[in-house]
């Protein structure tokens, strides 16, 4: 319990991986696939063209839109399956305490650290 608390109380920047691959909103399904089949990642941080974040894909999501016939799959962008559902940013110096308590309000995928280190994340 108390090596818990420990790393409750560190900063999110403490215990995230700093470098992550990102998908472009524009690209395919296919893309983004093919990402998460290549990095071996559950989630696929989504960036807009000028930079920021446009949100967090989840292995499932992806997994669903690809389920489409193949002949439409080409068509389906990542912001299609995106919509109505933008991050819910943590500071990389906020505590690993307050990203739980964020992801319990909000959907899992949706949270990402805001770590400077991603552009506009």
């Amino acid at each position: 319990m108390e090596e818990q608390q420990e790393v409750l109380a560190r900063p999110v920047a403490a215990v995230m991986r700093p470098a992550a691959v990102t998908v472009d909103a524009g690209e395919s399904v296919l893309v983004a696939w093919e990402l998460l089949q290549r990095s071996g990642a559950r989630h696929l941080p989504v960036v807009r063209s000028d930079g920021r974040c446009a949100g967090l894909l989840d292995r499932a999501d992806v997994a669903v839109a690809c389920a489409a016939p193949a002949v439409s799959l080409s068509a389906v962008r990542v912001d299609d399956i995106l919509r109505g559902r933008g991050p819910a940013l943590v500071h990389a110096e906020q505590t690993v305490r307050h990203a739980v308590d964020l992801m319990a309000y909000t959907t899992p995928s949706r949270c990402w650290p805001k770590t400077g280190v991603s552009p506009g994340c």
